[in-house]
């Protein structure tokens, strides 16, 4: 487009079309043509075939370009005259919808715009020939259309084809789609099943290094481990009598588990027709589960209806947990609001006179560990200081502070949640409070849980004298903030603290727990100086959410652990 129109375009606010001012008139040429009057085979060959169009940018200059379809019918190529090809993948493509005409007076033609929105951006397109616009414009709303009905793009392509040659055959589709699906789920199992036998290799591979070791310390013992191999041959022996037992019953349960596909067809059969009879009241009842936080939050301001029923949906802490799967970003909103529905962050009482000595220590920790927010982080650890004497102040407190301040971004609101996380379900005033003895019943629940969950773990620490408090000491006083300074990333950490507002003291052990079961792979065999600079050095926490799942430990287990630590103590005393 020349000088004279460059600046003559802006975007609409609603629909993202191209409107004109100045010297540009505009006329409504928008031509309808029926979907339905094109057929598919048409479509295909059509939109795959190269076109020529106008390319606005997003300054408004117009650029001529090459528009098509890829033959798999996945992905828009748009390639300007710089030879720059654009992709757009055509799952992105929300809708496709034609724009008014533009009217250009000094260059006495018309243009005729496609606008084409996707999930990131809206691409405008235009077209000196009406009915060339209106063609293409028809042809790709269909195959928009078909995009939608296909379950993935990958068989776009495929399925357009399928509804070519059976048009009238709607089973065939159906059967397609479903077909389609089990393969994707099929992938997905595969890919599970690779990952399970990878790691069960690693096991397998840990096992047998350790199995080589004993074999060389134990040399004294072969005659002893000869008998023993006799004993393995003769149960292999007989494991190989009744393999054909276990073949039949395999027959015999693959036989059940057909039987139960059949039912299972019949039941989802029967539950599609009932589910085309049966329209919910309120839908969004049972939508709502399924959103993440940052989609309530969109959604909560479409009316005052769905607002209300994100409220009580938001006042039970049971959903929260729901929500915490996904995340909870973004956390200045959900923090907050989490804790201002279960908990009350008004500080009520002024506190008492904190001691210049202990002042005098905040002080220079802070200037000494952190890298700004000096004064805010003083404040609020002497706030705590004041308002709980006898949790006092200990290392640690500041990086906690300092970490809240970042995302809440209010010493007095950073306050009053660190108050709350002083009482139970996170029990950090009685981790923090002179004697630590949240911190050594935290470490007795590890000790417990590493040698049920990771024995190897346990075995390796135990053989090169480890105590188990030097490597959790600085995770659990600093709430995992100690990890930013290891450049894990910011947002794991933030994964960790949504895991820790909803869950409280569990959250902590599971972390533990994941980040040993990281470690195992890069201490085992390692003698203890080496054990210890990896405990304190970077490591790759990226599955870390992955495996804090995976170790999810119960608030009733721990408490059966407190009990015993408890007796401990008592007989100690």
């Amino acid at each position: 487009m020349d000088r004279d129109i460059t600046g003559a375009y802006t975007k609409s606010s609603t629909s993202g079309s191209i409107s004109s001012c100045s010297d540009l008139s505009i006329e409504e040429h928008i031509n309808s043509i029926s979907t339905d009057s094109i057929p598919l085979d048409q479509v295909i060959p059509y939109l795959t075939k190269h076109h020529s169009f106008l390319y606005f940018t997003s300054k408004g200059h117009k650029v001529n370009s090459i528009v098509y379809f890829t033959e798999s019918l996945n992905i828009l190529h748009i390639i300007t005259d710089k030879s720059k090809i654009k992709k757009v993948f055509t799952p992105d493509i929300l809708d496709i919808s034609a724009g008014i005409c533009i009217q250009v007076k000094r260059e006495s033609e018309n243009i005729y715009p496609i606008n084409i929105r996707t999930r990131n951006k809206i691409i405008v397109l235009g077209s000196k020939i009406l009915n060339d616009r209106d063609f293409w414009y028809s042809c790709a709303g269909i195959l928009l259309k078909y995009a939608k009905e296909c379950f993935s793009s990958v068989g776009l392509r495929r399925y357009c084809d399928c509804v070519v040659k059976n048009k009238e055959n709607e089973d065939e589709i159906i059967k397609l789609r479903e077909s389609q699906y089990n393969e994707w789920l099929k992938v997905r199992y595969y890919e599970r099943e690779v990952q399970s036998c990878e790691k069960d290799a690693i096991k397998c591979l840990i096992n047998e290094m350790i199995s080589t070791v004993e074999l060389n310390e134990y040399q004294q013992n072969l005659k002893h481990l000869e008998r023993k191999v006799l004993n393995l041959i003769g149960d292999k022996f007989l494991l190989k009598q009744s393999q054909g037992n276990l073949l039949k019953s395999l027959q015999r349960k693959e036989t059940e588990i057909q039987t139960l596909t059949d039912s299972f067809t019949s039941v989802r059969n029967h539950l599609i027709i009932l589910s085309s009879q049966y329209v919910p009241s309120n839908p969004w009842k049972s939508i709502i589960p399924y959103l993440s936080f940052i989609d309530l939050m969109i959604l909560r301001g479409v009316n005052k209806k769905i607002r209300k029923i994100i409220f009580f949906y938001l006042r039970n802490k049971s959903n929260w947990r729901k929500i915490v799967s996904c995340t909870l970003y973004p956390r200045k909103i959900s923090w907050r609001l989490y804790v201002n529905n279960f908990y009350d962050t008004e500080i009520a009482a002024m506190g008492q006179e904190v001691l210049p000595g202990v002042i005098e220590e905040i002080k220079q920790d802070v200037i000494r560990g952190l890298p700004d927010q000096f004064e805010e982080v003083e404040e609020i650890l002497i706030g705590v200081c004041a308002l709980f004497p006898n949790v006092g102040y200990c290392q640690g407190m500041q990086q906690v502070a300092h970490f809240l301040l970042g995302a809440f971004r209010d010493s007095n609101e950073v306050l009053g949640v660190l108050l709350n996380l002083l009482r139970p379900p996170f029990y950090l005033g009685d981790l923090w409070k002179t004697g630590f003895t949240r911190l050594k019943l935290g470490i007795f629940q590890l000790k417990c849980l590493i040698k049920l969950k990771l024995p190897f773990m346990g075995k390796h620490l135990k053989q090169i004298d480890v105590r188990l408090d030097v490597i959790v000491t600085p995770w659990l006083l600093t709430i995992f903030t100690c990890l930013i300074a290891k450049q894990v990333s910011l947002q794991i950490v933030h994964s960790i603290w949504d895991l820790f507002f909803v869950y409280g003291w569990p959250a902590l052990i599971s972390t533990s727990l994941a980040l040993f079961s990281i470690y195992q792979e890069h201490v085992l065999g390692l003698d203890l100086e080496d054990t210890l600079r990896v405990f304190s050095g970077y490591v790759n926490c990226n599955c870390l959410l992955k495996e804090i799942n995976k170790y999810e430990v119960s608030q009733n287990y721990l408490d059966e652990l407190e009990k015993a630590f408890c007796l401990k103590e008592d007989a100690y005393a």
